[in-house]
């Protein structure tokens, strides 16, 4: 059932989501939830090796997985590029925001289809109109390098190569004064390494196999330890040895911690909840709060002023409107997806296989975005 990571997943969004509302949350911020990504790299690792390496002994083409894993991200994904575009558009129009009229276009035609801005721009970020897609587009990356390759990956492949991607990831820390780096084009680079990483390690987690422990009562330590790490606020050096001892370390070991037990009974419905909303809040909580806060400075007011009631009732808003969405939205247009693709693949089983391509824990689809106040 993977209910724990289910619960994880959902801490890890509301964590991200409080990072980006900075200022309707006042003071507090959860500092270090910008290493979220690297822990849902290392569960999207784990869940897809269990879900899907039999099945690519069995015949899974890489094309098939490729739509399998569109289909799994895009419903939600483009509500949350579809409100970072109006707010784009918006912003544009007053004379805010940091693009051009091509880039605001170019950003929004580009961001409907999941792909980066074209705008080769060092201080600009890949997604301009709904930040974290960033990660979906290295997670869709390394999905498909990954079935591609997948039959070469031996364990002694995998162990040397992520290996030499966490010698790189530490030269990266050094280099960037910490691992918030892959939202932006002049870390596209670091980004790359930190799924490498990360990804690969949590299929090395799924291949030598896992303990089940107990009792229930510990599923709930891992969703503490996760919250108490994201609200760590260190500078300089401490930072980077910090987000490498989570990424190289506690961020794998809590994974594994996490997938070898369940919640008790009474905890279960909790948990699920957390994950099924979970990716919702991750692809609209931005765009949302982006374009709260150029409302209320538009009128000349300051969010922190608003703080932390505001914060607290927009996450609320978006916790139930993301659950709402997964409930009934997104299993609808995937059904309308899946059958698009199936038409044109004439595979009316692999078709079917489309519509429920959904792992026990969403595939560890959250990503998070960087720390910085971003916008389009």
């Amino acid at each position: 059932m993977y209910s724990t990571l289910n619960g994880l997943r959902g801490v890890a969004a509301i964590a991200v989501l409080i990072l980006h509302g900075q200022g309707f949350f006042g003071r507090w911020t959860p500092e270090s939830a910008y290493l979220a990504v690297d822990f849902f790299f290392v569960m999207s690792g784990f869940v897809i090796a269990s879900s899907y390496e039999e099945r690519f002994k069995n015949g899974l083409r890489t094309s098939q997985f490729f739509w399998m894993r569109s289909i799994r991200f895009y419903p939600l994904y483009v509500i949350g590029a579809i409100i970072g575009s109006v707010s784009a558009a918006l912003a544009w129009r007053m004379g805010a925001g940091e693009l051009n009229l091509f880039g605001l276009v170019s950003a929004i035609v580009l961001g409907l289809v999941m792909l980066p801005s074209p705008e080769f721009n060092y201080a600009l970020v890949l997604y301009p109109t709904n930040v974290p897609g960033w990660s979906l587009f290295y997670e869709i990356a390394i999905n498909v390098f990954y079935v591609a390759f997948w039959k070469k990956l031996t364990n002694t492949v995998l162990i040397l190569t992520v290996s030499i991607a966490a010698v790189m990831l530490i030269a990266s820390a050094f280099h960037f004064g910490n691992l918030d780096i892959g939202a932006y084009w002049q870390t596209f680079i670091g980004g790359s390494i930190r799924v490498y990483f990360s990804f690969f390690l949590g299929v090395i987690i799924h291949r030598f196999g896992l303990p089940r422990l107990g009792p229930r009562i510990l599923s709930w330590t891992p969703l503490f330890i996760t919250a108490a790490l994201f609200t760590v606020h260190l500078d300089g050096a401490a930072r980077i040895f910090f987000d490498l001892f989570c990424v190289l370390f506690l961020f794998p070991a809590i994974v594994m911690l996490a997938a070898s037990i369940e919640p008790t009974r009474i905890s279960q419905p909790i948990f699920e909840y957390l994950g099924e909303a979970s990716f919702a809040v991750y692809a609209i909580h931005a765009p949302i709060f982006e374009m709260a806060r150029r409302a209320v400075r538009m009128y000349g007011h300051s969010p922190a002023a608003f703080s932390p009631g505001a914060g607290v009732a927009l996450l609320v808003l978006i916790f139930f409107a993301a659950l709402a969405l997964s409930r009934y939205y997104d299993p609808l247009e995937r059904r309308i997806l899946s059958n698009v693709i199936r038409s044109r693949l004439q595979d009316g089983a692999q078709g079917a296989t489309f519509a429920n391509a959904r792992s026990p824990v969403g595939e560890g689809a959250l990503r998070a975005g960087g720390r910085r106040d971003h916008g389009a």
